[in-house]
């Protein structure tokens, strides 16, 4: 899930190339939806896409809400990801068999395990969504059971659990379980959320409805070796950049160095240690627990921090709804993030998801105080969009380099 709401659609290229298969690893494209960079007034926040489980819940409840800001060798498969003005990234699957097959675009989304997209029944919360009727394929069951799904940015959706054939950059997993959304929640509505879906790649231990997710069914199936799979996401300003989502390995053509691996210390959640960050010279946090979710857009912290990063910052002041800070363009800072003993910096063109208004000399923050103290931050594409990223389900680690046109120094 993402942190802003993009109501303003320019461009969207549509595809499920695979890009290639390398010693049995699927490389799936991920291509660019733009959109407009100033927040809307809906009411979907997007505080983060991470799945609240019963005993975490990274949202702030008294603050105001962050306004809308293939092959058949068993190797890795990649698919392509899109990115909402570098808001969300998504993908196209394909659910359903022989005549009954139908293609939906799921926000991809390590902040939680499932896989739901909106189906017949659904209300008008759904309109502008493709919604999946289970009469057209011969392979759905309707399990007869329930889900709900809540989100940290108070999104949600609720419905039944079927199960269908799940194709993805030419991988298909039979008798896939999902979430068929009957009830969608404002946050999800096209103008708020704009893929149809959205794509769980968190531990089994995190799923609601009680079944393994894709890339576990995946490998269950023969259909990859490893439970390992590459993120690359993509800058909407580059028009020659594509993001992926490569399955059953990783893609080494964007990895400029070592590849520096953390080891998951949540047994639900992608979360790993953050060793410091740096803002020039200076040590601003040290010793901190982060949440990987590309599912988010920004850095998600908790008050006390943001306040004291933006501090540092020379015309920075804080925006109306209490979680986004705004600053002069002109100086957006160079943060680093110490993970693994190792140094990886955000570039300044990355941190801001767009300007205050049209022409403005004024750019939003790319860190908002949306974590409670002592809570782990959940960091999205902020931070991600500048490193290549490897989950390892099986080793229970996360692997991060610089991309080719980046730099990482040892520590």
């Amino acid at each position: 899930m993402y942190l802003c709401s993009i109501f303003i659609w320019c461009i969207f290229y549509f595809c499920q190339t695979v890009l290639a298969v390398n010693d049995g690893v699927h490389v799936l494209a991920l291509k660019s939806y733009r959109g407009s960079s100033i927040p809307s007034t809906s009411s979907h926040v997007s505080g983060a896409s991470k799945l609240i489980s019963g005993d975490k819940n990274e949202a702030n409840e008294d603050d105001t809400e962050v306004q809308p800001l293939p092959s058949n060798d068993s190797g890795p498969s990649s698919a392509i990801l899109e990115s909402d003005n570098n808001v969300l990234w998504y993908t196209t699957i394909v659910i359903g068999t022989d005549e009954g097959k139908q293609e939906f675009t799921v926000d991809v989304d390590t902040g939680s395990s499932d896989l739901f997209i909106p189906g017949s029944k659904c209300g008008s919360t759904c309109d502008g969504h493709t919604r999946y009727d289970p009469k057209l394929s011969p392979t759905s069951n309707n399990t007869e059971g329930n889900f709900t799904l809540s989100f940290a940015d108070k999104s949600s959706v609720e419905g039944t659990i079927y199960t269908d054939s799940v194709s993805l950059g030419g991988l298909v997993a039979k008798n896939q379980s999902f979430g068929v959304g009957k009830v969608y929640s404002e946050g999800l509505k096209k103008k708020n959320f704009s893929p149809d879906g959205l794509l769980g790649l968190g531990f089994e231990s995190l799923s609601h409805i009680k079944a393994p997710p894709l890339l576990d069914t995946l490998f269950n199936q023969g259909q990859i070796k490893k439970r390992v799979f590459g993120v690359r996401l993509s800058l909407a300003e580059a028009d020659d950049e594509q993001g992926e989502l490569t399955l059953g390995g990783y893609n080494e053509i964007h990895m400029a160095g070592e590849i520096a691996y953390a080891s998951v210390t949540d047994p639900k959640f992608w979360q790993v240690k953050l060793d410091q960050v740096t803002v020039g010279k200076k040590v601003i946090a040290s010793k901190r627990s982060f949440i990987v979710d590309t599912g988010s857009t920004l850095i998600n912290a908790d008050a006390v921090f943001v306040k004291k990063f933006y501090s540092r910052i020379k015309g920075a002041k804080k925006d109306a709804n209490r979680l986004h800070w705004t600053l002069p363009c002109a100086n957006i800072p160079t943060l680093v993030f110490t993970i693994a003993r190792t140094k990886f910096t955000i570039d300044p063109s990355t941190f801001s998801p767009g300007r205050v208004s049209e022409g403005s000399d004024e750019c939003y923050g790319g860190i908002v105080a949306n974590v409670e103290p002592g809570n782990p931050w959940i960091v999205g594409g902020v931070f991600l969009s500048n490193v290549y990223t490897i989950f390892d389900v099986d080793q229970k680690r996360i692997g991060f380099t610089t991309l080719k046109d980046g730099q990482t120094d040892d520590q």
